[in-house]
């Protein structure tokens, strides 16, 4: 039995047995909607529905015709009419609609609603019809919505997460003023220990819906917020207990353990980026203390950094305490300096406060009390002080600071870490001490990849990691110590899926929590770029001036959260890492992203009028894909594609694209061509069928490409179907160019399978057609393939004057020459053969130096491979054996950056000839068996030819002895075999030089 199925739910979708039926208008699909959602229906009811403006008699005839149409183009009698004034659905069939499976059991078919009713469907002129399709959106996102509700709060409520949060962002995105939403996910993250996500996730509300409303969050909310705060406050009362891996850095631990242990009132700064492991280093350091070691800790934060003196307030009120503990009389001028400044020092238990003085501060004084309190304390007891995070230290507590180092020569160490980011007065402490030899810098790095794998494998030594996910762990972390733990902690869940954790996220907030809000939005801008953004078009996306643009990133490259790379006409923007590019953009609404990448996107294609190149490809296809333009997208995988095959894969390529950026490189695998090939069918998949003239182009573009690159790989009946498909499709659009490219495709297929017969056809088809759209450089190219042709069926005359009139339609200007400079090249190549063939060999050396002079920087790699072999030729024809092996080994050391074999068997076959002549039998032997294996697979009988000519020789010249030495696994014939062979398949208009010699 057939089996109908209808989505109803977002853009509808009619599926005859999986397939999907395309009916002729709006309105049919309208009358099967309507009758699937009533089941039973009047006629006169949905003819007035869709046909209110047409009389009774207009309306049912239309209604008729569009029954009759709908059941002609599904090919099933759905619709049955049991009275005659009434249409109902055909019960006996299997039909399902997911609407009404929807509205039957909501919670048992809640993933069939994915979207609205009906979403972007209208019809004009039926404004009752459209308010039956909006009263039905509200109906069953209503019940969509209360049925959500109820099935997350029962699964929170059971501790069943699957999909929680994807499942509230869908409810938020139908009504993002409904509290309900943020009150179902701040319950979630409290039930999962997150308290610190329900906290944020009240603070966005609260600013939401003030904003938005002028309104505050309701008491059952505000009730969720205040539980977690009180769960918060309970849990930083418990001791925390810490049992940290640390790795890779001995070599800094023993640095610092000599400098704490020798020193005599000395220093160190422990220097990198967050999360680079200071204060790991810091810790495993602190281990290494004696027990009977005062250790005294002060903290410089962020939000601090304008209050002066607040960290080494914190500092002396520890000191201070130590002082009394110790039972250690105050330093001179405590009383009338510190307590001036810090009062409440003496009651530890009391919050710091530094007090506005009005009074100079006496920086030499403080200085010296404090160096005395330190000298009074190191007496009793080894003294060690940490100042953590010093980039954020104001600039009194750092001058502070490095003028009690200088002052101190007891025994006592100062230890410091500070962010790599720009601080003068931090520079400036560190040039002091160091001139005083006061200081030990210590500089950490991320992990390079070694190291990485190593950190991994001795952190969690009883697992297997792939060596491809290793690949992804380095490629996602950098090497960073911080986000390498928080990876480990998720290796040991299994679940590789993603490699950022709750942990993760917080570190990356905090680094953005204090920066302006053009420094953040700036941020977001570059967060689109997965690589680096472009100064030019970062300005242009912004709308602000470049001058404003370059003080923000220098804000930010001193925080080192972004840093800069220069190019010729561009400068690149990128984030440090690229987690924190990751954290950025996940921030970001969806919306926002598809707004923005298009917009990106749209800046990048107008540059192709200007420059086109693999690069701004390689982007438009992220942008787009990114911005939800699945055609976009495609069009620019097949550029790509096309423009790598038009150099690796076409003979003589079109130089459309010469200014290639000087590291621009055009090579490609045959791996990766057939994954890009495999992957753009995927893609392509759902959109062939479709009506969309640009997607038929788009059709004809990629079996093109297909078939181009199975015909000059030799898999010639695919290539030749999907070509003679194009021919069609092209004849169908009124395409002239892709008709013409067929063509071109069909006479390049009849010259590696050396048919001269049907390559004519094809030439004066593509003459006419090129001569009737005015295309005089298809024309010349044209003429060059004719000229070929006369050469096959020895015409050369003829021919050399077609070919040379090939090369002057080229030569009309300097910028068409230098555009079409390997067409040129191969008609000089072709008259070379002329002269090869008439024994003139140093004119065909001639002509083919000059095609090599002319493609050489070119990037025409296959056309330069065919030049080479041939001029090798023409030199071994003449007796200069040494010239002629160069000129083979320059063919060699093309044909592994370009993936097709064309030629390569007549290469093989003369060097192995040469190898004979020098007495290289085992390279000899190997190079005839290559010829054999690559002639077969290209079917090209002149190569085969040439492969039976250098057996023959060999069997002939080659004594009997070392024939059986070297090559026995070689050859299965005798050499009269082979010269019959040979002179069967060497053309005699093109191969005289070999058929007089067999």
């Amino acid at each position: 039995m057939d089996k109908i199925s209808v989505r109803l739910f977002g853009v509808p979708q009619f599926f005859l047995n999986g397939e999907q039926i395309l009916f002729p208008y709006n309105k049919i699909n309208a009358l099967i909607y309507y009758l699937l959602i009533n089941s039973f229906i009047t006629r006169d009811e949905i003819a007035s529905l869709l046909w209110p403006d047409e009389n009774e008699k207009t309306a049912k005839k239309n209604l008729r015709n569009a029954i009759y149409q709908a059941k002609k183009c599904v090919g099933v009698d759905f619709i049955k009419s049991p009275k005659k004034s009434v249409l109902e659905i055909d019960k006996s069939l299997d039909i399902t609609c997911d609407a009404n499976l929807f509205n039957a059991d909501p919670k048992a078919n809640l993933d069939l609603y994915t979207g609205e009713f009906l979403q972007g469907f209208f019809i004009k002129d039926a404004e009752s019809y459209e308010y039956w399709i909006t009263k039905m959106r509200g109906y069953y996102e209503e019940k969509f919505i209360s049925t959500s509700y109820d099935v997350l709060e029962a699964d929170i409520e059971a501790g069943n997460y699957d999909d929680v949060e994807k499942r509230i962002n869908t409810l938020t995105s139908i009504d993002e003023y409904d509290e309900r939403n943020f009150r179902l996910l701040m319950k979630y993250y409290q039930k999962t220990g997150r308290n610190g996500k329900v906290i944020e996730t009240y603070y966005n509300l609260t600013r939401f819906l003030q904003d938005e409303l002028g309104v505050s969050p309701d008491s059952e909310t505000k009730a969720i917020y205040e539980a977690s705060i009180a769960q918060i406050n309970l849990n930083t009362k418990k001791p925390k207990v810490r049992d940290e891996f640390f790795f890779g850095r001995f070599e800094e631990l023993a640095q610092l353990t000599s400098a704490m242990t020798s020193s005599q009132g000395s220093a160190a700064l422990i220097y990198g980026e967050a999360g680079v492991g200071k204060s790991a280093l810091k810790r495993k350091l602190l281990e290494t203390a004696d027990n009977d070691t005062v250790v005294i800790q002060t903290y410089s934060y962020q939000a601090e950094e304008n209050y002066a003196l607040r960290p080494i307030g914190v500092l002396i009120a520890r000191i201070g305490k130590v002082l009394k503990e110790l039972k250690i009389p105050l330093p001179t001028f405590w009383d009338t300096t510190i307590k001036k400044l810090f009062p409440s020092f003496e009651d530890s238990s009391k919050e710091i406060l530094l007090l506005e003085n009005k009074q100079p501060l006496n920086f030499d004084l403080l200085s010296q009390v404090i160096v005395e309190a330190i000298k009074k304390i190191s007496e009793h007891k080894k003294l060690v002080l940490v100042c953590e995070d010093i980039q954020w230290m104001d600039q009194t507590s750092i001058h502070l600071l490095t003028s009690v180092i200088l002052r101190t020569e007891q025994d006592v160490f100062f230890l410091c870490t500070s962010r790599k980011q720009f601080n003068p007065d931090v520079d400036d402490m560190i040039t002091s001490l160091t001139k005083y030899d006061k200081l030990t810098k210590v500089d950490l790095d991320r992990f390079n990849a070694e190291e990485t794998a190593d950190f991994i494998h001795r952190a969690l030594p009883e697992e297997t990691i792939p060596d491809e996910l290793m690949a992804r762990i380095y490629s996602e972390t950098e090497g960073s110590p911080f986000f390498l733990s928080e990876t480990v902690s998720i290796l040991k869940t299994h679940n590789t899926a993603s490699l950022i954790n709750d942990e993760m996220m917080d570190a990356m907030k905090s680094r953005f929590a204090y920066l302006s809000k053009p420094e953040k939005d700036l941020l977001d801008i570059i967060s689109y770029f997965y690589d680096e953004a472009p100064l030019s078009i970062v300005t242009e996306l912004t709308g602000v001036g470049e001058i404003d643009i370059i003080g923000l990133i220098e804000n930010l490259e001193n925080a080192n959260i972004l840093l800069e790379r220069e190019h010729q006409h561009d400068t690149g923007i990128m984030f440090t890492h690229s987690k924190l590019r990751e954290y950025i953009y996940m921030m970001q609404p969806n919306s926002k992203k598809r707004v923005i990448h298009k917009r990106i996107a749209q800046i990048l294609e107008d540059t192709l009028n200007v420059k086109k190149s693999l690069y701004t490809y390689s982007k438009l296809v992220y942008h787009y894909a990114s911005a939800g333009d699945t055609l976009k997208s495609i069009k620019y995988k097949l550029e790509t594609l096309n423009y790598y095959l038009n150099f690796s894969h076409e003979l003589f390529p079109i130089l459309n694209l010469s200014d290639l950026e000087d590291d621009e490189k055009i090579y490609i695998s045959r791996d990766k061509i057939s994954e890009m090939f495999q992957r753009l069918e995927e893609s392509f998949h759902g959109l062939i069928g479709s009506d969309d003239d640009e997607v038929k182009h788009l059709e004809i573009e990629f079996y093109y490409m297909k078939g181009r690159y199975l015909i000059r790989d030799g898999i010639y009946e695919e290539g030749l179907r999907d070509i003679h498909y194009v021919i069609q499709k092209a004849k169908e659009l009124d395409d002239k160019d892709y008709i013409l490219d067929g063509y071109k495709q069909m006479i390049f297929y009849n010259i590696q399978t050396n048919n001269a017969k049907d390559m004519i056809e094809y030439i004066e088809s593509a003459l006419d057609l090129a001569v009737i759209c005015n295309y005089h450089k298809e024309i010349g190219i044209l003429l060059r393939l004719k000229g070929l042709y006369n050469i096959m069926i020895g015409n050369s005359i003829l021919a050399e004057k077609l070919l040379t009139e090939s090369i002057n339609t080229f030569n009309v200007t300097d910028e068409v020459a230098n555009r079409y400079a390997i067409n040129i090249a191969a008609a000089m190549n072709y008259i070379g053969e002329i002269r090869f063939q008439d024994e003139d060999y140093d004119g065909a050396i001639a002509q083919y130096e000059g095609a090599i002079k002319l493609s050489i920087g070119k990037n025409a790699l296959s056309s330069l491979s065919v030049f080479y072999i041939n001029h090798g030729k023409a030199l071994y024809a003449k007796g200069d054996y040494e010239e002629a092996k160069k000129a083979f080994n320059c063919a060699y050391s093309l044909y592994g950056q370009f993936d097709s074999f064309w030629k390569l068997p007549v290469l093989d076959a003369y060097m192995a000839l040469l190898e004979v002549k020098s007495q290289d039998y085992d390279s000899a032997a190997h190079h005839l068996q290559s010829a054999y294996t690559f002639s077969k697979s290209m079917q090209d009988p002149r190569s085969l030819g040439t492969v039976y000519f250098a057996s023959y020789q060999i069997l002939d010249t080659v004594p009997e002895d070392i024939l059986r030495t070297h090559f026995e696994h070689v050859f299965d014939k005798d050499k009269t075999a082979y010269r019959t062979l040979a002179l069967e398949k060497l053309d005699k208009y093109r191969d005289g030089f070999e058929i007089r010699r067999l």
